[in-house]
């Protein structure tokens, strides 16, 4: 994640140099939280998915080994 912060600066600062704006602090700074903070929650939902997942199929296989042993 620090990764994608400093090189969303880098493209802000190379951007911005040549316009000779001073606020490009300002507007890196923002756009590094924002795809931060989307970065984390995309992840977050991603991890939550995944185990979710794999909770309904242990259920799953829970099931079928209990159907199988009533059955025998």
């Amino acid at each position: 994640m620090t990764l994608v912060t400093a090189a969303i600066i880098v493209i802000m600062y190379a951007c911005f140099t040549q316009a000779g704006t001073g606020h490009w602090y300002l507007w890196g700074i923002i756009a590094a939280v924002v795809l931060n903070t989307g970065l984390v929650l995309l992840g977050s939902a991603y991890v939550h998915k995944m185990k979710s997942d794999m909770i309904r199929r242990q259920k799953n296989r829970d099931l079928h080994k209990e159907s199988i042993s009533e059955t025998h």
